[in-house]
Protein backbone atom coordinates (compact mmCIF):
# COMPACT_ATOMS: atom_id res chain seq x y z
CA UNK A 1 0.00 0.00 0.00
CA UNK A 2 1.27 3.39 0.94
CA UNK A 3 3.59 2.78 3.06
CA UNK A 4 5.55 0.16 0.36
CA UNK A 5 5.56 2.87 -2.36
CA UNK A 6 6.78 5.04 0.39
CA UNK A 7 9.91 2.92 1.69
CA UNK A 8 10.48 2.63 -2.12
CA UNK A 9 10.94 6.72 -2.46
CA UNK A 10 13.66 6.09 0.39
CA UNK A 11 17.35 7.00 -0.90
CA UNK A 12 20.20 5.21 0.56
CA UNK A 13 23.53 7.43 0.94
CA UNK A 14 26.45 6.45 2.11
CA UNK A 15 28.83 9.10 4.28
CA UNK A 16 31.08 9.90 7.03
CA UNK A 17 30.35 11.36 10.19
CA UNK A 18 31.88 15.07 10.67
CA UNK A 19 32.84 14.18 14.32
CA UNK A 20 35.41 11.38 14.66
CA UNK A 21 34.15 7.89 16.93
CA UNK A 22 35.77 7.09 19.64
CA UNK A 23 39.12 5.49 17.67
CA UNK A 24 39.36 9.08 16.09
CA UNK A 25 38.26 7.81 12.80
CA UNK A 26 35.36 8.32 10.40
CA UNK A 27 34.49 5.03 8.95
CA UNK A 28 31.76 4.59 6.15
CA UNK A 29 28.43 4.88 7.13
CA UNK A 30 25.10 3.28 5.33
CA UNK A 31 21.89 4.95 6.04
CA UNK A 32 19.13 7.54 4.96
CA UNK A 33 18.97 11.00 5.27
CA UNK A 34 16.70 12.21 7.87
CA UNK A 35 15.33 15.25 6.10
CA UNK A 36 14.53 13.00 2.93
CA UNK A 37 13.39 10.14 5.04
CA UNK A 38 10.74 13.21 6.52
CA UNK A 39 9.27 13.82 3.27
CA UNK A 40 8.54 10.77 2.36
CA UNK A 41 7.77 8.70 6.08
CA UNK A 42 8.01 11.64 8.85
CA UNK A 43 6.97 8.66 11.15
CA UNK A 44 10.04 7.34 11.23
CA UNK A 45 12.40 10.58 11.62
CA UNK A 46 13.33 11.86 15.31
CA UNK A 47 13.27 15.44 15.61
CA UNK A 48 14.40 18.08 17.74
CA UNK A 49 13.69 20.44 19.87
CA UNK A 50 13.06 22.60 17.29
CA UNK A 51 11.04 20.65 15.05
CA UNK A 52 13.52 19.56 12.62
CA UNK A 53 14.42 16.19 11.44
CA UNK A 54 17.71 14.93 13.42
CA UNK A 55 17.61 11.29 12.59
CA UNK A 56 16.23 8.51 11.94
CA UNK A 57 14.15 6.06 13.70
CA UNK A 58 16.41 2.55 12.57
CA UNK A 59 14.70 1.01 14.57
CA UNK A 60 10.93 1.60 13.31
CA UNK A 61 11.93 0.98 10.14
CA UNK A 62 13.77 -2.78 10.76
CA UNK A 63 9.90 -3.25 10.84
CA UNK A 64 8.19 -2.01 8.22
CA UNK A 65 11.06 -3.79 5.95
CA UNK A 66 10.50 -6.70 7.40
CA UNK A 67 6.62 -6.78 7.24
CA UNK A 68 7.58 -5.21 3.35
CA UNK A 69 9.64 -8.83 3.14
CA UNK A 70 7.11 -11.08 4.33
CA UNK A 71 4.57 -9.51 1.96
CA UNK A 72 6.74 -9.92 -1.30
CA UNK A 73 7.52 -13.69 -0.07
CA UNK A 74 4.00 -14.55 0.23
CA UNK A 75 3.52 -13.29 -3.56
CA UNK A 76 6.41 -15.19 -4.22
CA UNK A 77 5.32 -18.20 -2.93
CA UNK A 78 2.15 -17.33 -5.02
CA UNK A 79 3.70 -16.77 -8.04
CA UNK A 80 5.38 -19.97 -7.87
CA UNK A 81 2.44 -21.53 -6.93
CA UNK A 82 0.61 -20.31 -10.20
CA UNK A 83 3.53 -21.15 -12.17
CA UNK A 84 3.72 -24.75 -10.82
CA UNK A 85 -0.26 -24.95 -11.85
CA UNK A 86 0.99 -23.37 -15.30
CA UNK A 87 3.56 -25.87 -15.64
CA UNK A 88 1.24 -28.57 -14.67
CA UNK A 89 -1.19 -27.86 -17.17
CA UNK A 90 1.27 -27.94 -19.84
CA UNK A 91 3.08 -30.88 -19.25
CA UNK A 92 -0.50 -32.34 -18.86
CA UNK A 93 -1.69 -30.52 -22.64
CA UNK A 94 2.25 -31.77 -24.03
CA UNK A 95 1.70 -34.82 -22.89
CA UNK A 96 -1.93 -34.70 -24.91
CA UNK A 97 -0.21 -33.76 -27.91
CA UNK A 98 2.12 -36.30 -27.85
CA UNK A 99 -0.62 -38.65 -27.40
CA UNK A 100 -2.09 -37.35 -30.53
CA UNK A 101 1.29 -37.38 -32.44
CA UNK A 102 1.89 -40.79 -31.46
CA UNK A 103 -1.63 -41.99 -32.42
CA UNK A 104 -1.37 -39.73 -35.55
CA UNK A 105 1.62 -41.67 -36.19
CA UNK A 106 0.22 -45.25 -36.12
CA UNK A 107 -2.78 -44.18 -37.96
CA UNK A 108 -0.70 -42.91 -40.69
CA UNK A 109 1.25 -46.52 -40.92
CA UNK A 110 -1.70 -47.99 -40.74
CA UNK A 111 -2.83 -46.03 -43.67
CA UNK A 112 0.33 -46.63 -45.70
CA UNK A 113 0.20 -50.56 -45.51
CA UNK A 114 -3.44 -50.17 -46.56
CA UNK A 115 -2.32 -48.05 -49.45
CA UNK A 116 -0.07 -51.01 -50.25
CA UNK A 117 -2.02 -53.47 -49.40
CA UNK A 118 -4.47 -51.55 -51.90
CA UNK A 119 -1.43 -51.00 -54.36
CA UNK A 120 -0.78 -54.93 -54.38
CA UNK A 121 -4.68 -55.92 -54.84
CA UNK A 122 -4.46 -53.56 -57.41
CA UNK A 123 -1.79 -55.41 -59.49
CA UNK A 124 -3.66 -58.45 -59.14
CA UNK A 125 -6.83 -57.51 -60.21
CA UNK A 126 -5.36 -55.90 -63.21
CA UNK A 127 -3.38 -59.53 -64.12
CA UNK A 128 -6.88 -61.04 -63.79
CA UNK A 129 -8.46 -58.36 -65.64
CA UNK A 130 -5.73 -59.21 -68.18
CA UNK A 131 -6.43 -62.81 -68.30
CA UNK A 132 -10.26 -62.69 -68.37
CA UNK A 133 -10.23 -60.17 -71.48
CA UNK A 134 -7.78 -62.63 -73.08
CA UNK A 135 -10.43 -65.43 -72.30
CA UNK A 136 -13.09 -63.21 -73.49
CA UNK A 137 -11.07 -62.76 -76.96
CA UNK A 138 -10.49 -66.36 -77.29
CA UNK A 139 -13.89 -66.89 -76.84
CA UNK A 140 -15.25 -64.61 -79.16
CA UNK A 141 -12.71 -66.21 -81.81
CA UNK A 142 -13.97 -69.66 -81.31
CA UNK A 143 -17.68 -68.27 -81.68
CA UNK A 144 -17.22 -66.52 -84.66
CA UNK A 145 -15.17 -69.41 -86.57
CA UNK A 146 -12.11 -70.79 -87.40
CA UNK A 147 -10.02 -67.94 -87.76
CA UNK A 148 -9.11 -67.64 -91.33
CA UNK A 149 -5.42 -65.60 -90.53
CA UNK A 150 -4.70 -69.13 -89.27
CA UNK A 151 -3.61 -71.89 -91.11
CA UNK A 152 -5.92 -75.14 -89.85
CA UNK A 153 -3.78 -77.99 -88.55
CA UNK A 154 -6.04 -81.24 -88.96
CA UNK A 155 -5.47 -83.72 -86.13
Amino acid sequence: GETSAALLKLQPVTFHYKVADEQGEQPLQFGLIAEDVAAVLPQLVIYDEYNQPETVAYQALSSLLLNEFQIEHRRGLASEARAQLELAALTARTAAAEARAMAATEGLATAREEVQRGRQELVSLRAQMRQVQQTVQRLVAAAQGPDTSVAAVAP
